[in-house]
């Protein structure tokens, strides 16, 4: 086998054209073609971990949209999830009217004072509390951003806006979804649940603040850890990942 430095090149050069063609492919929605794609280049050098990689997201990402919207196919193509994404996915994929509905389960069973929420089902939020600085009527995700703050399950941040646009990477989304169990269950305890424990992974400090959050998500196999023994929080989610951790929560439910 000739393995000169000439011919190297040209397998790197063919292993860049083929990965390139595949994400075409996966852009088009022709993910047959894409997949066969990424193979060919495994069959060149079945050591690329960029196609084993691409390979392995395209199948989570088939796995995601099968027979969805347009709306969560546009999502799970998405390289990183937005914050106005995830509101999209909580409302289309949660039953979010029957989870709030919920009658107390024995251990959750507690004193409330009149007036006081049961089992998530809140007071409803006044109009002003739900309106968004830097979301316009004429947003994409206008209404599932409403019905989150409706819901509580997500929040403003303090100067007034929703921040749509931003990023989300694992350990916010771990916050996120501790929050909605806190309030599906009507259980606080949620939040403090592992305080002091320690840490099974290797970059996060039980010191943390994202700690008891990604206890909870990682421990109820919502987000488990990576095969490394880390979490990584600071990762971006895309969007085929996100949607399917939302399935994982919905099954608990």
């Amino acid at each position: 086998m000739d393995d000169s430095p000439s011919v190297k090149n040209k397998k790197e050069v063919k292993k860049e054209a083929l990965i390139w063609r595949g994400e075409n492919y996966k852009r088009w929605g022709k993910f047959e073609m894409a997949q066969k794609t990424y193979q060919s280049v495994l069959r060149i050098d079945n050591s690329d971990t960029r196609a084993a990689r691409a390979l392995d997201e395209l199948n989570e990402f088939i796995k995601a949209v099968s027979g969805q919207s347009q709306v969560l196919k546009k999502i799970a193509l998405q390289k990183e999830v937005t914050r106005a994404d995830i509101a999209v996915l909580f409302v289309t994929e949660l039953p979010l009217n029957k989870i709030f509905r919920k009658a107390p389960t024995k251990n959750a069973i507690k004193f409330n004072a009149p007036g006081q929420p049961v089992m998530g089902a809140q007071k409803a939020p006044l109009v002003s509390d739900l309106a968004v600085a830097d979301v316009q009527d004429d947003h994409w995700a206008k209404s599932y951003i409403t019905q989150a703050l409706e819901k509580g399950i997500m929040q403003k941040f303090p100067d007034g806006t929703f921040k749509p646009d931003q990023k989300v990477n694992r350990a916010e989304l771990a916050m996120l979804i501790q929050n909605f169990l806190v309030k599906a269950y009507d259980d606080p305890s949620i939040e403090t649940k592992y305080f002091g424990g320690t840490s099974p992974f290797a970059d996060v400090l039980n010191t943390s603040p994202v700690f008891n959050a990604i206890m909870v998500v990682s421990t109820r196999g919502i987000m488990p850890g990576m095969d490394d023994g880390t979490f990584k929080p600071l990762s971006t989610v895309s969007g085929s990942e996100a949607l399917n951790i939302i399935r994982t929560l919905k099954a608990k439910f």
